[in-house]
């Protein structure tokens, strides 16, 4: 069991240092794109300003690009925003030449929360030659953004730990119950699970400690025999309530 639980904190530590390295990447690219969007702003000044704005945002590639007064008011605009209270709460608290990701509830078609993270990318430039006007640029993170939610992805993490072994797992985070193979168990066996994990859950100070310091116990789930453990991680946003297998 130890051998198994002890590589979940390297698994993540591997996706955590992949979104580091690919975040600082995404961030040297949309301020690259900004710098870029703000010349070509600067010498379309023929044009009206959302013309001028339209034509940046097309020739940077931006879901949009916004210009802001002195007193940080948004004054035009063109482009997808993201949700506007995001949007307007976020242009007030950017910083000139800073990159900075705004992380909000992802919803489905319907409206409603998906359990994982949307977001955009924001650069603020000011107006090259007057101080009094901003440009906001605001870029998607669609790859970046699919790694952040994979890190607690528990299908993907059971299989990267178990693959190639002849062994069943599941682990159980929040309400959603993961499991390797991912079609071991049948859509009707979830409602019995949730029912006896909970009971397991209510009986976490009668498994034994291990000389590891781990908390193990025998536990029966669907009638079949697993070996459980408690496992709390405190990793950014990651944290199992308990992991089990069944050696076959």
């Amino acid at each position: 069991m130890d051998e198994y639980l002890s590589e979940i904190p390297n698994i993540i530590a591997r996706r955590s240092n992949e979104l580091t390295m690919r975040s600082r990447v995404y961030e040297d690219d949309v301020m690259t794109r900004a710098e870029l969007g703000a010349k070509i702003y600067d010498e379309k000044e023929t044009l009206t300003d959302l013309a001028r704005l339209e034509h940046t945002r097309n020739a940077i590639s931006a879901d949009s690009v916004s210009l802001l007064n002195e007193q940080g008011e948004l004054l035009f605009t063109t482009g997808y925003v993201s949700p506007e209270e995001n949007f307007r709460t976020r242009i007030h608290a950017l910083e000139p030449r800073i990159p900075y990701l705004e992380l909000y509830p992802a919803v489905s078609k319907d409206g409603e929360e998906t359990g994982e993270k949307d977001g955009k990318g924001f650069v603020m430039l000011p107006v090259s030659g007057d101080n009094k006007h901003s440009l906001v640029f605001e870029f998607s993170c669609d790859g970046l953004l699919e790694l952040y939610n994979a890190l607690d992805d528990w299908e993907d993490i059971l299989e990267v730990m178990l693959a190639r072994r002849d062994i069943i797992a599941f682990a159980k985070h929040g309400d959603k119950l993961s499991c390797f193979p991912a079609d071991e168990f049948k859509a009707e066996d979830n409602t019995r699970l949730d029912e006896e994990l909970t009971k397991i859950f209510a009986k976490t100070t009668s498994l034994w400690k291990t000389e590891s310091k781990r908390h193990v116990k025998l536990i029966k789930l669907l009638g079949n025999r697993y070996v459980s453990a408690r496992c709390t991680i405190n990793w950014k946003i990651m944290k199992i309530r308990i992991f089990c297998l069944r050696f076959q």
